[in-house]
């Protein structure tokens, strides 16, 4: 029985997150089955942190759970609980991967004797039918949202989707001829197919795009690698990267359900997959923005698979508007998202702070019962504005070294060591959480002439409007009590600590309150 709640747990996971890595013996879903079965939990462990440790895309929820599940059947239970608590924080999951997560550690508390466990048929109808389906590692880059109040779509995965195909789209660098034919015969007629060095551009034959001009790109992108490789020491990609060019939404929804099974949000322009390094974007030969915002997730990935959201979606999105200075790429300060910021400082509400960042983390960049359309647009602008403070102050490759260094409980051993976002972060800069914030607060007072703090007259006047408009429920009855504390402690001005990121959490929820009421 526990065999197969092996297989189950095993097999779940990679669905999940897609691990390209799998096709590999030594590592792959298959090696490590056998090794549980056979009750080799520290082979399994220490081959899991090997891989962790040294391999390119090492560092994902895969090996991380191999770890914790080893550590759990050889009855460390501590440890384990350790090992999942870090995967449900630091890594980019939906709810199924946590609920999934969740019960593994779960399962882990109890005594061997009182675990769970599934019977063949059960397992097997549980795995055809496919009631866990890939997220796959997709990450995608949201486009402006004017009107954030109407919901852009969430994230939807198709349950039915079949990813076998993921894996025989990994492809070595020697393999661009054996990658064409592949998507020639996967795509169909329609499609002009360029191999270009480390990558693969496709497109729609409707696109005008020439070889030459695919050749231009795969090139600019090329130096792109080259950069990050060289500004922030991390590996360079050791597969060809497949880009798709779109030309607009509409393909590039067809093109994430025939790749991934999955429907994006109305405001992606682009997307990136870690399971087939696949990179798709609405973009152009003179606009290529998104790519090299997509291109950032893929390279970072092989080193710092654990990266926290604020600082992946944060980096990504400032080369997302560029420049070139000589052989090096910059983030323009000059950026369409801080529109967003503004737009928040008009409807009355304090920005942000970064520690809120921080404790969200991966949170806090989707779309799901907590978070509107606003909420995130307005984390991905200061996440961006928080990567151009660290790019002018010369901190960005100091603090991407310091999360590739960060020692944690997968990084340690012996599992005791894990260092919190917040000591990385104030290490790296040399500034307490406190002293970064006020400086950086400052700074976009300066460049952006946009206070952190709303400007008090505004919330005071939004508290108002609450009062009056939120529904009569129980819900609604909690909300106008802490409106009325709210409002005291405006008038006295006497702020305590993080009152204005507490004040942006309450003005959330009464937005929320009003919208359900007025749906």
């Amino acid at each position: 029985m526990k065999a197969h709640l092996i297989i189950c747990s095993i097999v779940c996971l990679t669905v999940f997150f897609g691990y390209h890595a799998v096709a590999q013996k030594k590592g792959s879903k298959e090696y490590f089955v056998k090794l549980l079965e056979q009750g080799k939990y520290k082979q399994a462990f220490d081959d899991a942190y090997e891989i962790r440790k040294n391999e390119e895309y090492g560092k994902n929820p895969f090996t991380s759970y191999v770890m914790a599940k080893a550590l759990c059947l050889n009855g460390d239970t501590k440890k384990a609980e350790a090992g999942f608590k870090f995967i449900l924080t630091e890594y980019e999951m939906v709810t199924r991967q946590k609920k999934f997560m969740l019960d593994e550690m779960t399962r882990c508390r109890m005594p061997v004797a009182e675990k769970p466990s599934l019977n063949k048929n059960m397992f097997t109808n549980f795995i055809m039918n496919k009631q866990l389906s890939p997220r796959a590692g997709s990450m995608g880059k949201m486009g402006y949202v004017l009107d954030c109040r109407s919901e852009p779509g969430a994230f939807k995965i198709d349950t039915n989707f079949d990813n076998s195909q993921a894996e025989k789209r990994i492809f070595e660098l020697d393999q661009a001829k054996t990658a064409a034919d592949y998507y020639r015969n996967f795509l169909g007629p329609g499609y002009k197919i360029f191999p270009s060095g480390n990558f693969l551009i496709i497109t729609r034959n409707a696109n005008a795009l020439t070889a030459a001009a695919a050749k231009s790109i795969a090139q600019r992108l090329n130096k792109g690698i080259e950069y990050f490789h060289n500004a922030f020491n991390l590996r360079k990609p050791g597969k060809i990267i497949t880009v798709f060019l779109l030309n607009d939404n509409a393909g590039l929804q067809q093109m994430a359900k025939k790749l991934h099974g999955i429907t994006l949000s109305k405001s992606n322009i682009g997307y990136s997959n870690l399971s087939d390094l696949t990179l798709l974007g609405i973009s152009s030969e003179s606009k290529v923005g998104t790519l090299y915002h997509e291109l950032f997730h893929l390279t970072v990935r092989a080193d710092i698979g654990d990266i926290p959201g604020w600082l992946d979606e944060g980096v990504a999105s400032l080369y997302e508007t560029s420049h070139w200075e000589g052989n090096s790429l910059l983030g323009n300060v000059s950026n369409w998202r801080t529109m967003v910021l503004n737009e928040n400082r008009k409807a009355g509400k304090p920005l942000p702070q970064l520690s809120q960042l921080i404790d969200e983390n991966w949170d806090g960049f989707f779309f799901n019962e907590t978070n509107t359309a606003c909420d995130v647009a307005l984390n991905y602008a200061m996440a961006k504005h928080f990567a151009i403070y660290l790019q002018q102050q010369n901190l960005l490759k100091p603090v991407l070294q310091a999360f590739k260094d960060r020692k944690n409980v997968f990084s340690d051993i012996d599992m005791t060591t894990n260092e919190s976002s917040e000591t990385v972060l104030a290490g790296a800069t040399g500034k307490s959480m406190e002293k970064l914030q006020t400086d950086f607060s400052n700074w976009l007072k300066d460049v952006y002439k946009i206070p952190v703090e709303p400007e008090l007259g505004a919330v005071y006047t939004k508290l108002n409007y609450y009062s009056e408009m939120l529904p009569a429920d129980s819900n609604g009855k909690i909300l106008r009590a802490d409106n009325l504390k709210y409002k005291t402690v405006l008038q006295t001005r006497n702020f305590p600590s993080g009152f204005f990121a507490q004040l942006k959490k309450h003005m959330d929820s009464c937005d929320r309150a009003i919208a359900n009421k007025n749906y």
